[in-house]
């Protein structure tokens, strides 16, 4: 666990370019990265962290969480099977997802909520509808902060050639992803 440092005026209040595994990084403070700058995640949690930025800045995320931070979620950053959902002042920003969920954040100063007009998401789900490849507009049905329910439209409907290498294998909570087909989020609920 990562918690409650400070980077004051500097970057990545948690971590800054740094390699992190199956952390959570929470009640960091920074002005850029408030969590995280340039580093690069995996099967973490990004949650209540504070500052002048989004929690990831110029970061890459694989399967995490992104939740209840002050001033969204990531920006700047490439983003894999991962979800964002109940940050302040936005979700995503300058960023690219793929196999994501970017769903109830509040908006901006902007009035962006979910994602800005420049991220780009592939197979993601979210609102409000973009023209990005394989979007659902559905609720995703999370069963809590960030994990999907068994009746989501989103199991299944991800797609697996998005996703470098073999990491997406895993997600969050150690729970192995299915092998016959990839959904969007960073966890899954447990088998069914």
């Amino acid at each position: 666990m990562v918690a409650g440092n400070s980077a004051g005026a500097g970057y990545g209040g948690g971590a800054s370019s740094s390699l992190l595994f199956d952390c959570t990084l929470t009640g960091n403070w920074a002005t850029n990265g408030t969590a995280a700058d340039s580093s690069t995640l995996y099967n973490s949690i990004l949650t209540n962290n504070a500052g002048w930025s989004a929690a990831a800045a110029e970061c890459t995320l694989h399967n995490c969480a992104l939740t209840g931070n002050a001033y969204g979620g990531a920006a700047g950053s490439t983003l894999y099977n991962c979800t964002l959902a109940g940050n302040q002042r936005g979700g995503a920003f300058f960023s690219q997802l793929y196999n994501c969920i970017l769903y109830n954040n509040s908006p901006s100063a902007s009035g962006t909520a979910n994602y800005d007009s420049w991220c780009t998401l592939t197979y993601c789900c979210t609102t409000p509808a973009t023209n990005g490849v394989g979007i659902i507009t559905d609720d995703p049905a999370l069963d809590g902060s960030w994990r999907i329910s068994s009746s989501s439209p989103c199991r299944g409907a991800g797609n697996k050639a998005t996703h470098p290498g073999s990491t997406w294998m895993a997600s969050l909570g150690s729970t192995p992803r299915p092998s016959a087909a990839m959904s969007f989020t960073a966890v899954f609920s447990p088998a069914l």
